[in-house]
């Protein structure tokens, strides 16, 4: 009864209200001592190999992927400690004769043990070795295709830099080496800094917290169990003499406690010493449902503690939507394998909401209902096995230490299979990386799906455009624009056009706002990003190149991690910020250039190096396949009516004159703006952020509407399309503004005659207007809005579309139509 009652307050001061999980009685866990008694060392015992049954995937699903985390094997104590804590005692005691023979048998054996823990202190045992090579081997049987793909054959394995855990990775991969030589294998480790999402790191603060929670359960435990009674009486001679001895240092029980941890690790080791044998069954269970609180409370689900310790596994979670992506885009990699510790996998488990890890555990009974030994051993471990089908729907099956289990608050399929899309929504969830759409999106998002997906019936290529996202000045919902629209229509490419961040300052928040956006949508593998004048981040370098204080984050955190493994960049430079990307089925190569190449501690220096410019004429156009077009993406525009740089202006002119270029895209003026380089259009597309720049006025626009949030015009993206026949690029907008369309190739008129414009969609053309390609500027501010400036000297036309051609030059025509869309004609007015 003094039991029941120090827990019961002791649990009603925690604050838990309800039990949560199916008990499992004291007869029960006795039974499982009975076959095992190193179980009671809860999650210090050594792993037990399940009996386990595969569910066949649906039909027509193939494994493709593992995403794995594995905590390390069996070990060696992290420290002789345990030992150094009793063994001087118990040699004091066999001196004075108060030990029994048992006694004496715990003594000779804990000394064994602290032997050959010397030099070993918390390195792998073979055991664990063992464990970490039996349960490769065993996934491997389970899917050894997966292993023998085509095109994905990389292993990807990352460990933290504590060598149990890289001795668990190198068994681990060996044993998969072994089972299939191609594969090919990576290996990622590093200091703390590095890779320390694979251990999260928990505040001092915070420690002592979760102790607070558990500890003086604990205690109460250790007063009234029987076990210290019983095991005092068989190891002590004169029980009473020893509590004499012990008074200056700690309590009867204490020691006891102290004698059963020092025992506890042997199932781990190598050697043939088993102190555990010499308590009984119950006494086991006693030490066991105390030690239990200590694995539950710090990493797994107990109830006070399970929503801190849930957080704290955020960034491993994150990492590894985020390589599925990349996995299933087709970088080439079949299994992502991770390999840490309790103190990863326990909130791994507790975040992911996996059976068994989804509800809080009530402290007062932890044991019956999650117990250590059977839930997070040694060695125990996450796989998620992804499987797709010939339509590339992806289905995700979760073995918890190699048994198939699910996550209970998601629909399954087949049982045990759950689909990815769920999945990975419910995950980012989980990290905070998801946005729900606002309700207000979506009847305005369901007819622009439509549309786009009309215009990919027929297109060579679409793609997204999305630039100066200037987070946090944006209100967030980009993201979830852009899975809604795949979700409907399939995975579409997105080019981001640069400055996620507003400004240097505000750098780290801004690329870590915007890494959350591409992370909800999805865009790993398809992401192409440009290099922008405020975020200072290289497209695809690993190492920074710009000072720290320019925002060298950006290059590891942002860019380099997040664009796409099919981009080429310039091998031979050390700090590539261009590349291309190919698109066989669309023939179109698309160049991303670096229009910031020059970059000081104290500003931004627009222009392109003469590097760079010979390796865009050197290796991307003058390899381009027949038959294809280039379009050409910068953050900063090219053309002199948007810049003075000698630079961007030769770089563009050359590449204009190669007539390969069907289209120059750039961000930077926050407007949408078009001109040209010769006769190639050079479209600008207004700024996805809020700010005032955003509201630029055209006359060639429909009336006014402010940027607004809480509306669909708050945010700004295009869908881009490409005509199958490479005439005509349609840019769908989603968000503020109107959509446009371009015919990209030029229509040739001698000067001195007349044209007459024939609109190409059956609505009304409201007016039309014509402008010199390179004479179209903003100019100064008008009652708050930027003005633009414009010259007509090469053509005029009047309002029913007739075009007087004046003199030699490009001119550019535009059909407003009186639901705001604009189409563009491109003039070549000759001699």
């Amino acid at each position: 009864m003094c039991k029941i009652k120090i827990l019961l307050i002791l649990f009603v001061l925690l604050g838990v209200n309800s039990l949560y999980a199916e008990d499992m009685t004291r007869e029960e866990q006795l039974k499982a001592l009975t076959v095992n008694h190193h179980r009671a060392a809860a999650g210090h015992s050594s792993y037990e190999v399940p009996d386990f049954y595969d569910t066949p995937a649906p039909r027509g699903f193939k494994p493709v992927y593992i995403s794995h985390y594995g905590r390390h094997g069996s070990r060696y104590q992290g420290s002789r400690e345990p030992f150094h804590k009793v063994l001087p005692l118990l040699d004091s005691l066999s001196k004075y004769r108060l030990l029994t023979p048992d006694g004496e048998m715990l003594r000779y054996e804990l000394h064994l043990i602290d032997e050959a823990h010397d030099d070993m202190e918390a390195l792998l045992t073979q055991k664990g070795s063992s464990e970490q090579r039996g349960v490769a081997e065993r996934l491997y049987k389970r899917v050894p295709k997966l292993f023998k793909q085509k095109e994905s054959r990389v292993v990807s394995a990352s460990a933290t830099s504590v060598v149990r855990c890289l001795q668990s990775m190198t068994n681990f991969v060996t044993a998969i080496k072994g089972c299939s030589p191609d594969v090919e294998v990576i290996y990622n480790t590093g200091l703390d800094k590095t890779l320390h999402y694979l251990a999260p790191r928990v505040s001092k603060k915070d420690k002592e917290m979760a102790r607070a929670l558990f500890v003086p359960v604990q205690d109460s435990l250790l007063a009234v169990v029987n076990a210290v009674g019983t095991v005092s009486k068989r190891l002590f001679a004169d029980v009473d003499k020893v509590e004499m001895t012990l008074k200056s240092s700690r309590s009867l029980d204490r020691f006891v406690l102290e004698l059963f941890e020092a025992a506890q690790g042997a199932g781990c080791l190598d050697i043939n010493v088993d102190p555990l044998r010499l308590f009984t069954t119950e006494e086991l269970y006693d030490f066991l449902e105390i030690r239990n609180l200590y694995f539950c409370g710090n990493y797994g689900p107990l109830a006070p503690t399970i929503e801190f310790r849930a957080k704290t596994a955020r960034p491993l979670l994150r990492g590894m939507v985020k390589e599925a992506d990349a996995a299933l885009a087709g970088n080439g990699r079949c299994a992502d394998l991770r390999f840490g510790h309790d103190s990863g996998l326990g909130p791994l488990l507790v975040l992911v909401g996996i059976e068994g890890f989804d509800k809080g555990i009530d402290p007062r009974n932890s044991l019956a209902q999650w117990p250590a030994w059977k839930y997070l051993p040694m060695c125990s471990n996450l796989q998620i096995i992804f499987y797709r089908n010939r339509k590339g729907e992806v289905l995700v099956k979760f073995l918890r230490n190699e048994t198939e289990t699910t996550i209970p608050c998601l629909d399954t399929v087949n049982g045990v299979y759950h689909k990815w899309q769920d999945v990975r929504k419910y995950f980012l969830k989980r990290t905070g990386d998801y946005n729900d759409l606002p309700e207000y999106y979506e009847d305005y998002l369901g007819s622009k799906a439509d549309e786009i997906a009309e215009l990919k019936e027929s297109e060579a290529d679409g793609f997204f455009y999305w630039t100066d996202a200037h987070f946090p000045d944006n209100a967030g919902n980009t993201a979830a624009i852009l899975e809604y629209i795949q979700n409907r229509v399939g995975p579409i490419k997105l080019f981001f056009g640069g400055d996620a961040a507003l400004n240097a300052d505000a750098l780290e928040g801004g690329v870590s706002a915007n890494s959350s956006s591409l992370l909800q949508a999805g865009m790993f593998g398809n992401l192409f990003p440009v290099r922008g004048n405020h975020d200072f981040t290289s497209s695809t370098a690993k190492t920074a190149v710009f000072p720290e204080t320019m925002g060298n984050l950006g290059v590891n955190r942002y860019l380099s991690s997040f664009c796409s493994p099919i981009a080429v960049t310039d091998v031979s430079s050390a700090h590539p910020t261009y590349y291309y990307v190919d698109s066989p089925k669309g023939k179109i190569r698309y160049l991303v250039l670096d229009s910031t190449d020059s970059v000081s501690d104290s500003r931004v220096r627009y222009g392109m190096s003469e590097y760079q410019q010979r390796w865009v004429m050197n290796k991307v156009v003058s390899t381009l396949p027949k038959g294809w077009g280039l379009i050409v993406f910068s953050h900063v525009p090219l053309a002199p009516d948007h810049t003075d740089q000698i630079s961007l202006l030769h770089a563009g002119d050359a590449l204009a004159a190669t007539d390969r270029v069907m289209m120059f895209i750039c961000g930077h003026r926050h407007s949408d703006m078009e001109s040209g380089i010769k006769n190639v259009f050079q479209v600008l597309t207004a700024a996805d952020c809020l700010v005032d720049m955003g509201r630029t006025v055209s006359p060639y626009s429909s009336s006014y509407m402010p940027k607004e949030e809480g509306t669909t015009n708050e945010h700004t993206l295009d869908y881009i399309s490409v005509s199958s026949d490479h005439k005509k690029i349609t840019m769908k907008r989603l968000g503020w503004g109107s959509d446009r369309i371009f015919n990209i190739k030029p229509i040739e008129v001698v000067a001195g005659k007349e044209l007459v414009f024939t609109p190409s969609l059956s609505k009304q053309v409201k007016s039309w207007y014509a402008f010199d390609a390179q004479g179209n500027k903003v100019g100064k501010y008008i009652n708050g809005l930027r003005d633009y400036i414009t010259s007509n000297q090469n053509a005029s036309i009047s309002n029913d579309g007739r075009l007087s051609c004046i003199k030699a030059g490009y001119t550019i025509v535009v059909a407003l139509y009186e639901d705001g869309t604009k189409e563009y004609f491109m003039i070549k007015i000759i001699n």
